[in-house]
């Protein structure tokens, strides 16, 4: 999934099998990414506002389920050169 924002919409992202992982940053701060890795049965939740991304980080076959609230949009943001991809 591309690095991207929602300016009102929570997520809430549930890893079913293998390993995810959530990164996230201060929307506009590039330098200051937080990574979560997640199991089956862990969670988290990504506040509006946050720019994140959700990847396979694992060497199997990931599935999660993803659960949103609030008013839907999806901004997606262009990589910077940085940026990993």
């Amino acid at each position: 999934m591309p690095w991207h924002f929602h300016s009102e919409v929570t997520d809430w992202c549930y890893c079913l099998d293998g390993m995810i992982e959530a990164q996230t940053r201060q929307r506009g701060d590039r330098s200051a990414a937080g990574v979560l890795r997640l199991l089956p049965g862990q969670s988290c939740r990504i506040d509006p506002g946050t720019e994140h991304r959700i990847t396979n980080a694992g060497d199997t076959v990931c599935r999660y389920l993803l659960v949103q609230s609030g008013k839907y949009d999806f901004n997606k943001i262009t990589a910077a050169p940085s940026d990993p991809a």
